[in-house]
């Protein structure tokens, strides 16, 4: 993803098979994971992001 990428509702899925695809995907779970991956290997960028 790009910096100060904007993410809007026009970027969401559209078709019912992309939406399908999108609802087993456990957002928050995801967010989580990344957000404790660059905590433990990069606190610069962690601090940066929040």
């Amino acid at each position: 993803m790009r910096h100060k990428s904007k993410l809007s509702k026009k970027q969401s899925p559209k078709t019912d098979e992309k939406l399908e695809r999108m609802s087993n995907i456990p957002y928050a779970s995801a967010v989580g994971s990344i957000q404790y991956a660059v905590q433990c290997t990069k606190p610069d960028v962690a601090y940066a992001l929040a």
